[in-house]
């Protein structure tokens, strides 16, 4: 943002610029939906219960989450 003004007798300031950095330093937070441990008996069948991902910044990442 630069800043900037005269006053009534057209005498100007001396300008002044604030940079702002905007960062995201923060990690996304994976949270498995039921147990971290599963036992399934062979020869039967498994559906994942899966997870949800999110970010401070992002929001809702759960879409982009991979297996």
């Amino acid at each position: 943002m630069t800043y900037n003004v005269k006053d009534a007798s057209n005498n100007a300031a001396i300008q002044v610029t604030r940079t702002v950095h905007v960062v995201d330093t923060g990690r996304p937070v994976i949270s498995l939906v039921g147990s971290a441990s599963v036992t399934v008996e062979c020869h039967t069948s498994y559906t994942d219960a899966g997870a949800t991902a999110s970010d401070s910044c992002a929001g809702s990442l759960t879409a982009a989450s991979s297996r």
